[in-house]
């Protein structure tokens, strides 16, 4: 049950260059693979392989 104007935070959205979000993928042990991205760049879908 939700109240009379109670507030719901549904997304955050975080905006990184691919080389920033390789970067962080690196940082928590991840080994990035390939990257496929829309011709204006707007959005990129990274492979990433466990350790």
């Amino acid at each position: 049950r939700f109240r009379a104007a109670e507030t719901i935070h549904t997304e955050s959205a975080y905006k990184y260059t691919i080389e920033e979000f390789r970067l962080i993928a690196q940082a928590a042990g991840w080994t990035p693979l390939r990257v496929w991205k829309d011709e204006l760049n707007l959005f990129s879908v990274h492979e990433l392989v466990a350790p």
